[in-house]
């Protein structure tokens, strides 16, 4: 919502004492119609009830609905204090509260509420290429405003500067609402080669906190391994993990690229909260064992490459820096990138038709395989605030079953050239051993 947002509150401060609580009961009334409606009014009071309409424009999610509810019922209660500052503070909040209802909600394990959309944060550490700081900063902030509150990052992202950067960008007030999700464990040498997975448990609490001082909080929402340790059990890595949940310093833990037997082995030492895969139009091996192992499970999955590393944004063309951040992927190599971006431009038909970008209808189809169940989060990696606005407006692209088919007509699955990593990353993939291929 912005500076906008923020001036037209400012601009109601001289007028709040003759107000009162109309202010707080129009707000809520007229721009959070489909949850809620003024049940009664007392003097300056305000007392809300739920509103549960046939139809709602977006779907919510029960337990984001009562957190909401119980926001608003405390914010029209200290209303009554008749404090200006007290009363420009909640108009903030209930605006930041609006904005986050807009956006569907998903759940992510036992409890975890977050936007349908997460925000992926190694394009602001260097990932595919230079990112200036202030507008990474600006785009995290605007990522929370929008309703996106999946934050994803890892220790191992630009070195430790990606967790840096989001404990300048994560104000005190937004914490609570940014459900920051943390992957330890990757291996880089000084020149910037793979040197492996750590996940012993004596190495777990050093990453771990590394990472509070780097993020500038005393707790991390999800930890996760980057990758699974080939010789370190996964029980043992979920276990040291668990330790730091009863301590405190972790509320839930996640899993990255692993397969069903190794899901159901950890589940079986500590729920897990999410397991974090790769998930597209072009990379679809979930689907096989690890989404329906997840579901029996009850873990939610949070679904990374959506946008098959900048080829489905739609915008993508061949360029001679692509060498460095690309040059190793062989969807990317000649002889594939050809075949690739024909089924790109299929897919753009389909969004021409629903007056969307093929960034947007890729984003919003990911978004569908997970709609029944509200367990599939995409995320997407921007590092510019215009990214945000095209990734909200996806999260509102409903498709319909015949989108659906088209979609599947166009591309297949298998139909994509080339697999997603090279033979040799592959191989440190636990995903990749289980399941079938494509």
């Amino acid at each position: 919502m912005g500076h906008r947002v923020e001036r037209g509150i400012e601009s109601l401060a001289p007028d709040l004492a003759d107000q009162g609580g109309e202010v707080l009961q129009l707000l809520v009334g007229g721009r959070l119609r489909r949850h809620f409606e003024p049940r009664a009014s007392t003097g300056h009071r305000t007392v809300l009830s739920p509103q549960r309409p046939s139809s709602s424009p977006v779907p919510g999610n029960d337990r984001a609905d009562r957190l909401l509810r119980q926001e608003l019922e405390e914010a029209a209660t200290l209303w009554t204090r008749n404090d200006q500052g007290v009363r420009l503070q909640i108009l903030t909040s209930v605006t930041s509260l609006l904005s986050v209802s807009r956006m569907e909600q998903r759940t992510l394990g036992a409890d975890v509420c977050v936007g349908a959309v997460g925000l992926g944060c190694a394009g602001m550490s260097g990932a595919y290429g230079r990112s200036a700081d202030e507008q990474s900063i600006a785009t995290f902030r605007n990522a929370l405003d929008a309703g996106i509150t999946f934050i994803d990052t890892a220790d191992h992202y630009g070195m430790g500067h990606n967790e840096t950067l989001i404990g300048q960008a994560l104000r005190p007030a937004d914490r609570d609402r940014a459900v920051v999700s943390v992957k330890f464990g990757a291996l880089f040498g000084v020149d910037g080669s793979v040197r492996g997975i750590n996940g012993r448990p004596d190495a777990i609490p050093n990453f771990l906190g590394y990472s509070l001082q780097r993020l500038g909080t005393d707790y991390v929402d999800i930890y996760r391994p980057a990758r699974l340790d080939p010789v370190v059990p996964i029980e043992e890595t979920v276990g040291a993990v668990a330790e730091m949940v009863q301590k405190g310093y972790v509320r839930g833990i996640g899993l990255s690229e692993v397969g069903a037997e190794t899901i159901r082995r950890a589940h079986a030492v500590h729920p897990i909260t999410d397991v974090q895969i790769e998930y597209s139009l072009f990379s679809r091996d979930v689907e096989d064992e690890i989404l329906p192992t997840c579901r029996e499970l009850g873990i939610g999955v949070t679904a990374y490459g959506v946008l098959a590393q900048g080829m489905l944004t739609g915008t993508w063309r061949p360029s001679a820096g692509d060498a460095r951040h690309r040059g190793h992927l062989p969807r990317f190599a000649a002889g594939n990138i050809e075949t690739n971006l024909a089924l790109v431009e299929r897919l753009r038909e389909i969004a021409t038709s629903r007056s969307a970008t093929v960034a947007q209808l890729a984003i919003a189809w990911v978004l569908a395989q997970g709609r029944v169940h509200r367990d599939i989060v995409a995320l997407v990696g921007a590092s510019r605030p215009r990214s945000i606005a095209e990734a909200v407006d996806a999260a509102g692209l409903r498709l319909t079953e015949d989108d659906l088919d088209a979609i599947e007509q166009a591309v297949p699955r298998g139909a994509v050239a080339g697999e997603r990593y090279a033979p040799a990353l592959l191989a440190l993939l636990d995903s990749e051993r289980t399941g079938g291929r494509r």
